[in-house]
């Protein structure tokens, strides 16, 4: 038993001072302890061990840094990620002025990083099976910063690798179902928010996730269907403008916009110059005699 309590046993031990000033001495022995995030367990750790600055220096926490994250994390890049945050560890001054607010920096940056991925649909609960605050015991639990450290780093890859693996399945899954959508539906009134509802998804998610697979973002997308599927009928058919733009989803003024946006013509210019080179092709083709001989 005595071995087990020594092996949690912290002793800080402030500078001597006089008795009016004890209180001084008993100040520094409680920073002492907070300094063994940095030192590790069943330490004895003397005010004197480390600098003291006289006030706390000028730390603010790197939102850069934690944007940066979210970037790294939404891109499953977990060495990247684990890179920023030891770089954020390492910016931080090792003194007893700081010593004890290092962990909750530290965990305010896996704050942080889980709000900014909340816009993937993504939960706490979804990554690691329990609530975020039991993790967050579980972290402080910790007596040396390394191993603080360490849990965070374990987090990060846990949850690239949770992000990772959901990518592979919306791409083959739910981007293809939304096409396949698009396809069908284009000339119903679509919105990227009706979409998502569909596949259960938050609308700025599934923007993010179709750009990802396909390069282009959702609008981009539904507005080369509609055009392209214009193209069509304009030079199979002979409906005009009006009713071509209705057949694939537009107003008649948005229409020409949007056309003439893709293609660089109006759709009057596009019919004359596509027929035109259809029958510049059909006369330039050589003509085929054929001579029928009746017994």
């Amino acid at each position: 038993m005595l071995q087990s309590l020594w092996k949690h046993l912290i002793i800080g031990i402030g500078s001597s001072r006089d008795l009016d000033n004890m209180h001084i001495s008993y100040q520094e022995a409680l920073d002492a302890i907070d300094y063994r995030v940095l030192s590790g367990e069943s330490e004895v750790i003397h005010i004197n061990n480390f600098d003291i600055l006289g006030k706390t220096p000028k730390y603010f926490y790197p939102l850069h840094k934690e944007k940066a994250l979210i970037d790294a994390i939404k891109l499953g890049n977990s060495e990247q990620a684990i890179k920023i945050i030891r770089e954020v560890f390492n910016g931080i001054p090792k003194c007893a002025e700081t010593a004890s607010y290092i962990p909750e920096m530290l965990w305010q940056l896996m704050n942080g990083l889980f709000r900014g991925i909340y816009s993937m649909g993504i939960k706490y609960e979804d990554v690691f099976g329990k609530d975020f605050f039991d993790s967050y015991q579980e972290y402080r639990s910790k007596a040396k910063i390394e191993d603080m450290l360490q849990f965070i780093e374990d987090q990060v890859v846990c949850l690239t690798t949770f992000i990772n693996n959901r990518r592979v399945y919306i791409k083959d899954n739910i981007i293809e179902k939304i096409k396949d959508y698009i396809k069908e539906n284009y000339k119903e009134n679509i919105s990227l928010t009706d979409v998502a509802s569909m596949v259960y998804m938050s609308p700025s998610y599934i923007s993010f996730a179709f750009k990802e697979a396909t390069g282009e973002n959702f609008t981009e997308y539904l507005t080369k269907v509609r055009i392209e599927k214009a193209m069509d009928l304009l030079l199979c058919t002979e409906s005009d403008i009006d009713t071509i733009a209705s057949k694939v989803g537009y107003e008649p003024r948005s229409f020409l916009r949007a056309f003439k946006k893709y293609t660089g013509m109006t759709p009057t210019e596009y019919r004359k110059k596509m027929g035109l080179e259809a029958l510049a092709r059909q006369s330039s083709k050589p003509a085929i005699y054929s001579k029928t001989i009746i017994n």
